[in-house]
């Protein structure tokens, strides 16, 4: 008898839930598109696909598709390590057409933080990664970008 009750209370208590999630999910304008770039980092994008026609290259990357933690096993440590980087973005990514990556390219504006660059810097170079980064106000040409970006190629 209790574990008939017990396991009524559990359904009941699971389809509440259900219903719940369900409804946040399903409510109308909770969710509105947003664009993928500014104006500022699309013109620069087209900038970059100007000065390396032979690559390719990828806007808003998150730095979970490019680093993990270098730790053994899906433990404490292994998922604190990976705090660290996985909801970051990286504003363009520059591959060769094995897809291998060239260098991480970020573009700075007013929202950028030195600090925070500083220490995303070190972690994308620790694993590997070239990051070139330019200020928005005074973004390189479309030579600078080849002379900068290209000599990384190997």
């Amino acid at each position: 008898m209790i574990t008939i009750l017990i396991t009524a209370i559990i359904a009941i208590f699971g389809f509440l839930l259900y219903v719940k999630l369900q409804g946040a999910v399903n409510e109308p304008n909770l969710y509105k598109s947003k664009l993928i770039m500014t104006d500022n980092e699309k013109e620069f994008f087209f900038r970059l696909k100007e000065a390396l026609p032979n690559h390719n290259i990828f806007t808003q990357v998150s730095l979970g598709a490019l680093l993990q933690p270098n730790i053994k096993g899906n433990n404490k440590k292994y998922y604190s390590v990976r705090g660290t980087f996985a909801q970051k973005i990286a504003d363009y990514v520059v591959c060769d057409t094995d897809m291998k990556v060239i260098a991480i390219v970020e573009l700075d504006d007013k929202t950028h933080n030195s600090d925070k660059d500083v220490k995303r810097d070190a972690m994308l170079e620790q694993a590997g990664y070239i990051v070139v980064r330019w200020n928005s106000k005074k973004k390189p040409t479309i030579q600078e970008i080849t002379e900068k970006i290209t000599p990384t190629v190997k």
